[in-house]
């Protein structure tokens, strides 16, 4: 007997919300490179939407806001410097609103053994986040790729906006 939705939901909220003991970047050598900040602060153009949004795959699934990556297109293609104002906005106040932050998280199994998909550990999590998010994540991606200098061994985990915003946060918070 597998795990119903709610132990599911509930083992993987405790495993989330717990604090990462083993987390200690102490023994990691400090940053000597230099950052460029306007690279990473300078105003989200047009032309960055537009190569965000042919970035996307067209089947990609859209997010609990229901928007299509073909909506955003149509808002972008009727007028251009809506979507770079508004993620400028999002840049230059440090905050995107809590409902573009809202996403699905879907349990995908790394086994097929009934028992041992009772332990949390055995599911790999999958977030489905808002189109805008995915497309401001990206841009994002590219501005701090230009405004920091990543080590060749790096570069693989800042192909994928999810790394790179963990990344983000991590140093936003240190």
């Amino acid at each position: 007997m597998s795990l119903s939705k709610e132990e599911h939901e509930h083992s993987f909220w405790e495993k989330l919300s717990k604090p990462n003991d083993k987390a200690n970047l102490s023994k990691f050598a400090k940053y000597k490179g230099s950052t460029d900040d306007g690279e990473l602060m300078k105003p989200i153009e047009g032309e960055e939407v537009t190569k965000a949004i042919k970035g996307i795959d067209d089947k990609s699934v859209p997010g609990p806001d229901g928007m299509k990556l073909a909506n955003v297109q149509n808002i972008h293609d009727k007028d251009e410097t809506r979507l770079p104002r508004l993620f400028s906005l999002w840049l230059k106040s440090a905050t995107i609103p809590d409902s573009i932050k809202k996403g699905r998280t879907f349990l995908i199994p790394k086994c097929e053994d009934q028992e041992r998909l009772k332990d949390i550990n055995n599911c790999r999590p999958i977030n489905i986040g808002p189109m805008l998010l995915r497309l401001f994540t990206k841009i994002m991606v590219k501005h701090l790729s230009q405004a920091v200098c990543i080590n060749p061994r790096q570069k693989v985990s800042w192909q994928q906006p999810l790394d790179a915003m963990k990344t983000l946060q991590s140093l936003k918070t240190s």
